[in-house]
């Protein structure tokens, strides 16, 4: 716990088993853990109900994990060189949220990600969410996104979007996207 009261965990993984060994720093995602409240829905309801009150549910997050990130490098748990972020689904959406405002972030892995908050069905009528990826500020950055051919629930249509909207941020030759053959993978 940093002595601002902020929880997060580490865990050491490979050592002893591989020649290298490398943290993994872990907090609650928006609306989750100590960051629950009692008046709000239950669950996936929450970041919702968080929008529609006109909070970014994500600017607070982004400014817990960059505490966290900045305590791990002075103590020595993180290479300021080799700091990458990863989610699954909506922890996705924090990894990119995170990558977008914190530069030290080098890279992410976004699994099933959601890249677009009107996909969820949560978001049923809200044109634009206040909590945006901004494709621009990822341009730089290593992206690893990997999903189901078709993800009706996170949507690979906008996960693809997204990609391509990177892509076309960056540097000539600087990006590849790849995408399985069909068949090859599937929901």
């Amino acid at each position: 716990m940093l002595p601002d009261g902020t929880h997060f965990a580490i865990i050491k993984a490979g050592e002893g088993t591989y020649p290298t060994f490398f943290y993994f720093a872990t907090t609650d995602v928006p609306c989750h853990g100590a960051d629950a409240r009692e008046a709000e829905p239950p669950e996936l309801a929450r970041w919702r109900f968080r929008n529609d009150r006109g909070e970014s549910f994500t600017e607070n997050f982004v400014a817990k994990c960059s505490r966290v990130l900045s305590h791990l490098i002075s103590t020595g748990h993180a290479d300021p060189k080799r700091v990458f972020a990863s989610g699954i689904s909506r922890g996705a959406f924090c990894a990119l949220s995170m990558a977008e405002a914190d530069a030290r972030i080098l890279g992410i892995a976004a699994l099933a990600p959601v890249t677009d908050l009107t996909a969820l069905t949560e978001f049923d009528g809200v044109d634009a969410p206040i909590d945006r990826i901004d494709t621009r500020a990822l341009a730089s950055r290593s992206l690893l996104i990997a999903m189901a051919l078709s993800d009706p629930r996170v949507s690979t249509d906008k996960a693809l979007s997204l990609s391509r909207a990177i892509a076309s941020s960056t540097a000539a030759g600087k990006t590849d996207i790849d995408t399985l053959p069909e068949g090859v993978a599937s929901n």
